[in-house]
């Protein structure tokens, strides 16, 4: 059936509204190739190492925007699949990913860095993990470093506590990292839990 329905349906690119989904789109998945590139930032925070992007949030814009406001599928799978052939990751590491509030999932009805996560998980072949829960916080729109940090501390709780002996780095996935405040707040909640865990951070673009 619902192949039925794509056969019959207008695929228009939520990027440029040409008549080709965003996979086929000949204008804009080119010009998203173009702006990813590795780059590593080594982390001196707690149990993080590492903080892994692929460009600065302006030349993405469009296409995070298209998948965070609109869960379009095919964005969020080009960006993961783009990030994993970058991505060197170790066998002994495991994806988790930052959550969002229970309100915000009703209201979305998806999270956009699990949607890039479970993605990248799909591609390296490496299991998923939805470790963190997340309270309520007040938006981090136009607050300074200081501010993010604060607002953030008590976000995340572990949901349930899961035997991780076995693996030894812990990726953590968001859509973007701008402070770096939210990962932060996971990594202090990660390290306490499982402190022999490697941590690294993970996202498409840094603003």
């Amino acid at each position: 059936m619902n192949d039925f329905i794509n056969l019959i349906i207008d695929k228009k690119c939520p990027i440029c509204q040409a008549d080709n989904d965003f996979i086929n789109c000949l204008n804009c998945l080119p010009k998203l190739h173009d702006s990813m590139n590795i780059q590593c930032e080594d982390v001196f925070y707690k149990n993080a190492t590492v903080q892994i992007t692929f460009c600065n949030y302006r030349k993405i814009k469009k296409f995070i925007e298209s998948g965070k406001y609109q869960l379009n599928e095919c964005v969020f799978e080009a960006l993961a699949k783009i990030m994993s052939n970058l991505t060197p990751i170790s066998k002994k590491s495991f994806i988790t990913f930052i959550p969002s509030s229970l309100k915000t999932d009703q209201q979305k009805g998806y999270n956009p860095s699990y949607e890039i996560a479970k993605n990248i998980s799909k591609a390296k072949g490496l299991p998923i993990f939805g470790l963190m829960g997340a309270n309520k916080q007040e938006s981090q729109v136009n607050l300074s470093r200081e501010e993010r940090i604060q607002n953030v501390k008590s976000k995340f709780f572990i949901k349930t506590p899961i035997d991780l002996s076995e693996y030894k780095v812990c990726i953590i996935v968001d859509d973007v990292i701008t402070t770096g405040a939210t990962m932060m707040a996971a990594t202090d909640l990660i390290s306490e839990c499982y402190p022999d865990l490697s941590i690294v951070w993970l996202a498409p673009c840094k603003s």
